[in-house]
C-alpha cells in the first residue's frame, strides 16, 4: 500500500496496477530501486507439505480423501500412469516444493528439469500472475533471448538453466512468439507442458507447492532434454536410459505405455548401435557388467566428460580408470583421452541383440494393443 501509495495517501494496488509496475521495473527501473524476498524451493521433505498425507499423524481427522486425492500434489508424480512412478523420490521433482511470494517477487523464464510437466497449486494469499510460450515456440524464443541479451550469454552460456532472466511479453510478442497468461487464486492449480517456457511473478503474500509429473507423451520431449543436457554438461537429474529400460521392463503395467516407448526405445537402440560401431575403432576389448571388480557395474556412474548417463554402456581406459582415478566416458566421449586402442575397454549391460529384442516386444504389444481396441 505505501509502494503504490499516491499523493501521500495510501491505495489498495490493483492487479493491474501491480503488473504495469512489474514491467516498468523489469523494462526502465530508473529512478526507482526495489528489493523483494522470494521464499522459494522450500523442500516439503523437510517442512511438510500444505497436503494431508495418509498414515501421517499430521492429517486431520475425516482428510483421508484429499490425502489419497490423485490432485493432491504429493501423489501426482506416482500417478501409475505417470512415468516419475519408476523413479526414486528426488526433491523439486518428485517430492514437492513450497514457495512463499510476496508482491512482485517473480519467477524468470524457464522449462522445467528435464522438460517434465509441472502443477502449481495456490493454497492460499494473492494470485499470480503467469505467461506462458506454446513448445512449438520455445527455440524462436531461446534465439530472441540470445539475441537480445548477447552480452548475458557470452559470460553464461548456460543461462537458460538459470532461472534469472526476464524479457516482457510485448518484447516476445513484437518477435512473433504468442505469449498466454493466465491469473492463479487460491484453491487452483497451473499445469505446464513440456518445454513450454514460463514465467511469472506475485502480486503479494502466498503460498504455493509445486511438483513435476511426466505422462508418456512427455517421454520424447525428455529425450530432448537429455541431447541439451548432454551438450552443455549438466548434471541429470533423472537417468533417462535407466528410466527407458525400467519402462521397458514395467511396461505390461501400463499398456498405453507401448506405442511411444516402442517408438523412443527404438531410436534409441538404433543410436546406441551406431555408436558401438563408432566405438569399436578406438575399443579393444568389450565386458559385460556383472557388478564385480574386473566388470563393474556403472548404474549410479555418469560420464566424466558430457556427465551424460552410463547405464547402458561406457569406456574406460588404462590411463584414468585403472589408476584409480576412475573416470568413465560415454559412447560419445569415448575418445577424451590418448590412450592407445588396445587400453580402453567398453562395458556394456545388454548386447545390441537384446536390446533388438526388446524392441521387438515393444512393437508386438503395441501392434497386439491396437488390434484389441480395433476389435472391440
Amino acid at each position: 500500500k505505501k509502494y503504490f501509495s499516491r499523493d501521500g495517501k495510501t491505495v489498495d494496488a490493483s492487479i493491474k496496477d501491480m503488473e504495469g509496475e512489474f514491467w516498468r521495473l523489469i523494462e526502465d527501473n530508473k529512478g526507482r530501486s526495489v528489493e523483494v524476498i522470494y521464499g522459494a524451493d522450500i523442500a516439503t521433505m523437510e517442512v511438510g507439505s500444505g497436503f494431508a498425507k495418509k498414515g501421517s499423524e499430521s492429517c486431520p481427522p475425516n482428510q483421508e480423501r484429499y490425502a489419497t486425492s490423485p490432485w493432491n500434489v504429493c501423489n501426482m508424480p506416482y500417478n501409475s500412469e505417470s512415468c516419475l512412478s519408476h523413479v526414486e523420490a528426488t526433491t523439486g521433482i518428485t517430492v514437492p516444493w513450497l514457495y512463499f511470494g510476496m508482491t512482485m517477487s517473480a519467477f524468470c523464464w524457464h522449462v522445467e528439469d528435464h522438460n517434465f510437466y509441472s502443477v502449481n497449486y495456490h493454497h492460499f494469499g494473492a494470485p499470480k500472475v503467469w505467461y506462458s510460450i506454446p513448445a512449438t515456440h520455445s527455440k524462436q524464443f531461446e534465439e530472441v533471448m540470445r539475441r537480445r541479451l548477447p552480452h548475458l550469454f557470452q559470460s553464461q552460456p548456460d543461462l537458460f538453466h538459470s532461472l534469472v532472466t526476464i524479457l516482457s511479453p510485448k518484447v516476445l510478442q513484437d518477435e512473433g512468439i504468442p505469449v498466454y497468461r493466465a491469473e492463479q487464486h487460491p484453491r487452483s492449480y497451473i499445469i505446464t507442458f513440456p518445454f513450454a517456457y514460463h514465467a511469472g511473478f506475485n502480486t503479494g503474500f502466498n503460498c504455493a507447492e509445486a511438483v513435476n509429473f511426466a505422462p508418456i507423451d512427455w517421454l520424447p520431449y525428455g529425450v530432448g532434454a537429455t541431447e541439451r543436457y548432454m551438450h552443455d554438461k549438466r548434471y541429470q537429474s533423472v537417468a533417462h536410459d535407466q528410466l527407458l529400460s525400467t519402462l521397458t521392463e514395467s511396461v505390461h503395467k501400463h499398456p498405453k505405455f507401448s506405442p511411444v516407448l516402442a517408438e523412443v526405445v527404438g531410436r534409441r537402440v538404433k543410436e546406441e548401435e551406431e555408436r558401438r560401431a563408432d566405438a569399436s575403432s578406438f575399443v579393444a576389448n568389450t565386458v559385460r557388467m556383472e557388478n564385480t571388480p574386473e566388470a563393474p557395474d556403472f548404474n549410479e556412474r555418469d560420464c566424466t566428460t558430457c556427465l551424460g548417463d552410463l547405464n547402458w554402456a561406457c569406456v574406460t581406459c588404462s590411463c584414468t580408470f585403472a589408476k584409480g582415478r576412475g573416470y568413465a566416458y560415454c559412447l560419445r566421449c569415448v575418445k577424451a583421452c590418448d590412450c592407445s586402442r588396445d587400453n580402453r575397454t567398453l562395458f556394456y549391460r545388454n548386447t545390441i541383440e537384446e536390446l533388438q529384442a526388446k524392441v521387438t516386444t515393444l512393437r508386438e504389444l503395441r501392434d497386439s494393443n491396437k488390434l484389441d481396441e480395433n476389435n472391440s
